[in-house]
């Protein structure tokens, strides 16, 4: 579930005894929680992953990445939003956080049908 490197370009080597947290019972990410994009806000680590009761993103927070990780309680928009696969890009010329997913389509069938974005200049929100 954790890999380092000292380069982006690998060699990437598995950490198998860094368990960053597991999906659980009666939560928004009960049954699946994926990895997303990692971002440093202060002191503080924060991922955006996909989760899935029906599909959403939460976010979890930790202060050290070989550590636990403590999963946000409520998703940051609701499972009838129906997106997965989160990307982050930060504008410094306004101050903006822009975050790209994918919209899921249910139409009989699942697929993803576009591409939305959400911003905010407090991730927190």
């Amino acid at each position: 579930m954790k890999a380092k490197s000292t380069s982006p370009a690998g060699p990437w080597i598995k950490q198998k005894e860094v368990i960053p947290f597991r999906t659980k019972p009666n939560t928004y990410y009960a049954d699946t929680a994926s990895p997303g994009h990692i971002i440093k806000q202060g002191d503080e680590y924060l991922m955006f992953f996909s989760a899935s009761m029906k599909r959403t993103l939460g976010i979890a927070r930790t202060k050290d990445l070989n550590g636990q990780w403590q999963i946000d309680p409520h998703p940051i928009v609701p499972p009838a939003e129906q997106i997965e696969n989160a990307s982050l890009y930060f504008e410094p010329a306004n101050q903006t956080w822009f975050l790209f997913t994918n919209h899921i389509g249910l139409e009989g069938h699942e697929y993803t049908d576009a591409v939305w974005v959400y911003w905010t200049r407090e991730l927190n929100k």
